[in-house]
């Protein structure tokens, strides 16, 4: 079972881990809430058009007048600067007139040929902060030519089955360059003498501080999620985007941290042993996670956007999952007098963090009304990470049926992948 609760707000620290539950009982002052399905897309915090200018800070959550904030922020502006050996990006958050030298958190590395120099400013406590990190160029595109598939933040939706968000937490292969952001907060931290708390918060600042863009403004699509290493380079992001580079990075320093699946939203879930926060918090097995904001600065650790404090939430598990997807091709088709026959080929791949057992394809003709002729379905298979799996079905069908080939990739009982053909007759 868990629960929403509030009890007081300030502006503490930070800490992270992850959880994710189908059956959630929330409590608040105003009554409970029962969790029984999916909490639904996640497109921001409120429908202001903002420009489709790549680097530009738009403004979802104006932060209650009747708390204190912590964090400042003003209009953006980019700098972009070439070099023969490197491409060296400058996100600001402050004007570059207005802008004095503040404090640097020193990098972990320096820039190879073949790596993005990315230097984020942005201010926070009354202070300016500028940070540099780097990012293999093959590695980003590794990421950006990692294929999507339609997610939710729970796991299973009523009679559709959707891939969570953890897989974009739980991907290793960038795990090397979030360490090393980690080691460099870490170090500053050291050096200026800042408490475990202060360096949480800073670390929620950084990535507040990157500018806010919805998914159809920055890629063109209603649902595009983004790994870590897209939301950097990119610099925008929407708030499962954000959300996703924050566990990530909390996750990376010890922290219980979980993704929050609320309506419309998508936030972060903070637990630890030996920090106490105050504030808006869920509670699932005597342990209690704190909302963190990660699409606009002024957010402290326990403050919540007033449209998400009485709503349900999912707590989804920072845990390997599987993501299947596939591709086909149909040849050998023969037409008879009487009849229309095809050999399709499935390729299955796992593009996931966790192996998937007991997977199989089904396959057919659109019958309409969510039937199909000659159904078929291959055996069962199991699939590693990054392994595929080809099968061929042979399908046959009268002729002159107006139709459309169906095809399934079935884990768990569900259609995790799925796929038509154009419209055609037989």
């Amino acid at each position: 079972m868990v629960k929403m609760e509030s009890r007081g707000i300030s502006t503490g620290a930070i800490v992270a881990v992850a959880v994710a539950v189908t059956v959630i009982t929330v409590v608040t002052a105003v009554g409970v809430y029962l969790l029984v399905g999916p909490a639904g897309g996640h497109e921001g915090v409120t429908t202001t058009p903002t420009t489709t200018t790549t680097h530009t800070t738009t403004t979802h959550i104006t932060p209650p007048t009747t708390t204190t904030t912590t964090y400042t922020t003003s209009p953006t502006t980019t700098t972009t600067t070439y070099t023969t050996t490197t491409t060296t990006t400058t996100y600001t958050t402050s004007p570059t007139t207005t802008t004095p030298e503040g404090f640097v958190i020193p990098s972990e590395s320096t820039a190879s040929p073949s790596e993005l120099a990315l230097t984020y400013h942005w201010a926070q406590w009354s202070n300016n902060y500028t940070f540099t990190t780097y990012i293999p160029e093959n590695l980003y595109e590794y990421y950006e030519n990692k294929p999507r598939v339609p997610v939710r933040g729970t796991t299973y939706s009523s009679a559709n089955y959707y891939v969570n968000y953890s897989y974009y937490v739980t991907d290793p292969k960038d795990d090397k360059e979030l360490e090393e952001i980690v080691a460099s907060f870490n170090e500053f931290a050291f050096r200026e003498g800042l408490g475990e708390e202060e360096k949480l918060n800073l670390m929620v600042g950084f990535v507040q501080s990157l500018p806010y863009m919805t998914d159809m403004e920055s890629m063109g699509q209603q649902e595009y999620p983004r790994y870590p290493v897209e939301t950097l380079v990119n610099n925008v992001g929407d708030c499962e985007d954000t959300a996703v580079l924050m566990a990530s990075l909390l996750k990376l320093m010890g922290y219980d941290v979980v993704l929050l699946d609320v309506p419309e939203h998508m936030a972060v879930g903070i637990s630890s042993d030996h920090l106490t926060f105050y504030g808006f918090h869920y509670s699932e097995n005597n342990k209690e996670y704190y909302y963190v904001e990660t699409t606009e600065p002024g957010w402290s650790i326990g403050e919540i956007p007033e449209e998400y404090s009485d709503v349900p939430a999912y707590l989804v598990h920072l845990v390997p999952v599987p993501m299947l997807t596939h591709t086909w091709i149909t040849s050998n088709t023969w037409e008879y007098p009487t009849y229309y026959t095809t050999d399709l080929t499935v390729t299955v791949k796992n593009e996931g963090t966790a192996t998937a057992e007991d997977v199989y394809v089904f396959a057919g003709f659109d019958a309409g009304g969510d039937m199909v002729w000659s159904a078929k379905t291959s055996d069962n298979f199991t699939l590693d990470v990054d392994s595929e799996k080809t099968v061929t079905l042979q399908l046959t069908l009268s002729r002159y049926e107006y139709t459309r080939l169906v095809v399934e990739v079935i884990y768990g009982g569900y259609a995790v992948d799925k796929s038509y053909s154009t419209w055609f007759t037989t």
